[in-house]
């Protein structure tokens, strides 16, 4: 037996306990809770929150930690968001990893088979906000544009109506529902945006970056990972 009595504070999972079906668990309420959802979405094998909520419909709304394996067979315990938008939200927060400056640097989430969390919608990039607060929210590490330059103040900054801005896994993506004033005509293309604040969902404030700013400023070593599921 190998009883578990609370989960490290480390995300990656220990396979010795997990890799048994001679898992006793031990602990109240939520702790038990907690214990009991990571031990069977191991035992699946789920690659994502959105595969676990997908086998378990009953799993709707019950936002916690999660077991998933991923591609190179790491055990990583997530933090699932199970309500947001009717799906699941698979989220890896990275701390003081490896530094990225624009869309085509290497990045942590990348050893896990993930890469940056990209918020698809307003819902769930005010609920990121919410639980992780501005200090992952250094720049935007989900958005760019592959060329230099040119002016986005007449639009709004989302995939519908800025298009010509890509997200780094190529689907949809949201920042404003209004125009604002960057970005303007000086950035400079794969650059991540620089954030100005994320206290009011309703006018995020960002700016683009020229190339010295890219090159030196607007980078970030702090972000969520996810398997960005479509």
């Amino acid at each position: 037996m190998y009883p578990i009595q609370i989960i490290s504070s480390e995300h990656k999972i220990p396979i010795d306990f997990l890799n048994s079906n001679q898992v006793s668990l031990t602990g109240t309420g939520s702790q038990l809770q907690s214990l009991s959802l990571i031990a069977e979405s191991w035992r699946k094998k789920y690659s994502s929150c959105l595969r676990i909520l997908e086998d378990n419909p009953k799993l709707k709304n019950k936002n916690w930690e999660y077991v998933i394996k991923t591609k190179s067979d790491d055990i990583l315990k997530v933090y699932c968001d199970m309500t947001t938008d009717n799906w699941g939200y698979t989220m890896y927060p990275i701390v003081n990893w490896i530094r990225s400056f624009r869309s085509t640097d290497n990045n942590s989430c990348k050893e896990v088979w993930m890469d940056m969390l990209v918020p698809r919608t307003k819902d769930l990039f005010a609920y990121v906000i919410q639980r992780y607060w501005s200090s992952y929210f250094r720049v935007m590490p989900w958005i760019f544009k592959p060329t230099n330059g040119w002016n986005y103040t007449s639009v709004a900054m989302n995939s519908e109506t800025a298009p010509d801005w890509k997200a780094v896994d190529g689907w949809k993506w949201w920042l404003r529902d209004t125009p604002y004033t960057e970005p303007s005509w000086d950035y400079t293309a794969n650059c991540w945006l620089q954030v100005r604040s994320v206290s009011d969902i309703n006018n995020i404030t960002i700016n683009d970056a020229w190339v010295w700013s890219c090159n030196s400023l607007y980078f970030t070593e702090s972000y969520i990972c996810s398997t960005n599921d479509k």
